[in-house]
């Protein structure tokens, strides 16, 4: 499966950014769009990588502290009809199957996570059907 990262990073940290991408076992594509980047001021570059090679990339781009000073967004096309993509999955190491994106996991965990009142309702009833079954002795049947 393959994964598309657009990268918005200040002019001077660009050619480190390209480099990283194209450097990375799994790169299909690096497209760089000069000047194309208005907040924050600079380029935008796009890469399409394998996806168990994404964690990889992403450790480098945390690295050069791109999240920082511009951002990274991830989104995983429907279809991609490319032979320069299907021979970067077969280079990737792993199967993308089986990939994690720790970023999109935290995330996603972060999110799903939150402490509500329906959650808190949910856990006094819980609680309290379960203190009923332990006073009246009661077995699950």
């Amino acid at each position: 499966m393959i994964v598309q990262l657009r990268i918005c990073v200040p002019a001077e940290l660009s050619a480190l950014v390209v480099e990283s991408c194209t450097a990375q076992t799994g790169a299909a594509e690096v497209a760089v769009h000069r000047g194309a980047s208005v907040l924050p001021p600079g380029d935008v570059v796009w890469a399409h990588v394998a996806r168990e090679s994404v964690e990889e990339l992403l450790e480098k781009l945390h690295a050069l502290k791109v999240e920082e000073l511009g951002s990274v967004a991830i989104t995983t096309p429907e279809l991609m009809l490319s032979q320069r993509a299907d021979r970067a999955e077969a280079a990737a190491p792993g199967d993308g199957a089986d990939a994690m994106v720790w970023d999109e996991v935290t995330r996603q965990t972060g999110e799903d996570s939150r402490l509500t009142w329906s959650y808190l309702a949910f856990l006094v009833l819980a609680t309290q059907l379960a203190a009923i079954g332990i006073v009246t002795d009661s077995t699950i049947a």
